[in-house]
């Protein structure tokens, strides 16, 4: 085994019969070593040899590229052949193998044999299972991958001996030389990415993870590390597509193009696409939520794609603040069944920001009602998804509780069910005050983010307003209970019993952010609700926190005085121009 010492370059060159297994102890030398972050092996065999045959059996399992489920899968048979990157597809079960080989007098040229995965062309991400370290890692990959004919990534799900404590995965690049029996196998200690010091983690991709990552590239901050669970557009596209908007639609448009990185995604983005649409349709008016979804996939997939900014299937567990070295951010991979399940992998942040969402507030009610269960708002604002779970067959009474956006749309839904497909539906409306409207002022909206708007604020006026809800078709399934504040245990106690489902439209609550730590500490991040960023308990402000989105919304205060929190796609945009500039 000969090196070149500080360069991390070793090349291991087998004899003519010498077996795999001095392969894997020159390998389990290096691994022991404390070499270097990157580590270039490079295994060449004599134009006469061939890869021994049991190499590849006696090393660890393999696990199927595309079947991270599989335990094992058999070995292709060795034999002298040159690598291609097109895999071949099993004709048993379709899928795309990792091995294909190929006559020894294919075209001559290196080819590399990496994937679209990690940003280069053609590679497969291979999770490697029960391992121990580095040592058996290489193992697995050189003698099982390298000499019977694989190609590929390899992904570990543990520290690597010998490599930074800051990393839980490699990247195997694998090279082939035509002509001689020689493949370049490069490990970098970089998670599956290639690296692990970054200028920001964005934690979060619904709109003002969107937002987030967008003003960051504008303002040349990277390399950016983007955590979520799903890269789907958050709750909007999850469960709020059949939602009726209360924003302008030209608002959506202004959105996605008020940055130039999303921009350059629009004008990548072939035609027809979620932008064309949105612009087809009528600016002044609202449309639903889906339209909108369907732009943030669009803006997500291009920003996916975005030279500086890596992804991260997974969700951010903790995150711990030093005065020298900035953040230190657990992340915990995305696995098939749970993103706990994996061991978390370390990296260091300049800054975090949380864009972690909100949920629909579901409190504990003031008094017990037998047999009465609660409706998910969430499932409530879905006309296909609420009418699918009342029954139709017998008497059902329902009790909304709230008298904003989102309690409109949930009495708006139950009233079409009960007069149409769900005669027997009865519902219940519990609300502390009337019904207050945004008011379109002087160069400003009265109201703006409490008030209704839009369709909602339109059905409202029609049908639930004292002068018109006698003659409307709604009363016939809603009553109205309305009481004053400290009258509310009063109003429960008398008119809940009875009631088969209820329904809270009270608000929104910030969904669990990560464990935020000082040292051994566990940090109180108080949000600043004009700048973006977090103070402790001593109102000092905390190095590279930030936060946006209807979690940590800007906070504004009207020409009336009234004070709001501004939550909309475009109030995060202007919010983050405003203040990211400052966000250091």
């Amino acid at each position: 085994m000969h090196g070149a010492a500080g360069h991390g370059y070793h090349r291991i060159t087998l004899a003519a019969g010498q077996q795999a297994q001095h392969v894997r102890t020159s390998l389990q030398r290096l691994a022991g070593a404390q070499q270097p972050n990157a580590v270039v092996v490079s295994v060449v065999l004599p134009s006469g040899a061939r890869a021994p045959a049991r190499a590849a059996a006696t090393s660890s399992r393999h696990v199927h590229p595309t079947d991270h489920a599989s335990a094992t899968k058999p070995t292709p048979p060795a034999g002298r052949f040159r690598h291609t990157h097109t895999p071949t597809t099993s004709p048993s079960s379709g899928r795309r193998s990792p091995w294909s080989p190929t006559p020894s007098n294919s075209p001559l040229g290196m080819q590399r044999l990496l994937s679209p995965t990690h940003g280069h062309p053609s590679s497969s991400s291979v999770p490697v299972r029960h391992m121990r370290g580095f040592a058996t890692s290489v193992k697995t990959t050189c003698t099982q991958r390298f000499l019977a004919g694989g190609t590929g990534v390899c992904s570990l799900s543990r520290p690597t001996k010998g490599f930074s404590n800051r990393s839980a995965s490699s990247v195997l690049s694998a090279y082939s030389y035509p002509g001689t029996r020689r493949f370049l196998a490069t490990i970098s200690d970089d998670m599956s990415v290639h690296r692990s010091k970054y200028a920001a983690v964005v934690v979060g991709a619904g709109p003002a993870g969107i937002c987030a990552v967008g003003n960051m590239l504008e303002r040349k901050v990277g390399p950016i590390l983007w955590v979520d669970d799903e890269f789907n557009a958050g709750r909007i596209n999850r469960n709020y597509r059949e939602v009726p908007s209360n924003t302008k639609t030209k608002l959506f448009i202004d959105f996605a193009e008020a940055l130039t990185p999303f921009k350059q995604v629009l004008d990548k983005t072939p035609s027809p696409n979620a932008i064309d649409h949105l612009r087809g349709l009528n600016q002044e008016k609202g449309t639903c939520l889906g339209d909108a979804a369907d732009m943030l996939l669009m803006l997500t997939r291009g920003l996916m794609q975005t030279p500086g900014v890596e992804v991260r299937k997974g969700r951010v567990t903790s995150a711990s603040v030093d005065s020298h070295k900035g953040w230190t951010v657990q992340v915990s991979l995305a696995g098939h069944d749970s993103p706990t399940q994996s061991q978390p992998s370390t990296v260091i942040a300049d800054r975090v920001i949380l864009c972690t969402g909100s949920s629909p507030t579901e409190g504990e009610l003031p008094v017990s009602v037998p047999g009465m269960s609660n409706i998910n708002l969430d499932t409530a604002l879905s006309p296909s998804t609420i009418s699918q779970f009342i029954p139709k067959d017998k008497p059902v009474t329902i009790a909304v509780i709230g008298a904003s956006h989102s309690a409109i749309l949930v009495l708006w839904n139950l009233a079409n069910l009960a007069l149409s497909s769900h005669p027997k539906l009865h519902i219940k409306w519990f609300t502390r005050h009337s019904l207050r409207y945004a008011e379109f002022m002087d160069g400003w909206i009265l109201r703006d983010n409490t008030g209704l708007k839009g369709d909602a604020a339109v059905w409202a006026k029609e049908n639930l307003e004292p002068e018109v809800f006698p003659s409307s078709p709604v009363a016939k399934c809603i009553t109205p209970i309305s009481y004053q504040k400290d009258h509310e245990l009063d109003a429960y106690k008398e008119h809940l019993p009875g009631t088969d489902y209820c329904i809270q439209a009270i608000g929104y609550t910030r969904d669990p952010i990560p464990d935020l730590k000082r040292g051994v500490g566990t940090l109180e991040a108080k949000y600043n609700h004009r700048t973006g960023g977090f103070e402790d308990g001593k109102g000092e402000k905390v190095p590279g926190l930030y936060g946006a989105g209807i979690a940590w919304p800007e906070r504004v205060t009207d020409p009336h005085g009234n004070v709001e929190y501004a939550v909309g796609f475009f109030k995060f945009m202007k919010y983050m121009k405003r203040v990211t500039c400052d966000w250091n």
